[in-house]
């Protein structure tokens, strides 16, 4: 199985959640099946003591957070959070990066394209 990555390839250890993401992460190729991995929906935190809106990474980052573990800060407030997508046959939701590759590998090996 190969994965290609459609942007810098993510930090993997610290950086699991879909907040990091957005739009196409990936593709997994097996054999003839292809499966994309997206990051989709809107996401709108507030961060609590400036009452600034984080919308994406950059948001984040400029308010210092850059980790998954920063994300659970009592500063911030969620309002909406995104989520990865894999599209076959409908589509099929994984709440973080890792468990998103091993969704789409196993319905690859499962013959779900």
């Amino acid at each position: 199985m190969h994965i290609t990555w459609t942007a810098a390839f993510p930090d993997l250890k610290n950086q699991t959640d879909s907040v990091w993401y957005n739009g196409l992460i990936c593709t997994v190729l097996h054999d003839d099946t292809l499966l994309e991995i997206y990051a989709e929906g809107e996401v709108r935190v507030i961060h609590a003591p400036t009452g600034v809106t984080l919308r994406n990474a950059p948001d984040f980052y400029r308010a210092g957070f850059v980790c998954d573990s920063d994300l659970r800060s009592p500063d911030l407030i969620w309002e909406n959070n995104n989520w990865f997508a894999i599209y076959a046959d409908g589509e099929q939701i994984a709440h973080s990066l890792p468990s998103a590759i091993q969704k789409a590998k196993e319905m690859i090996l499962n013959g779900v394209s």
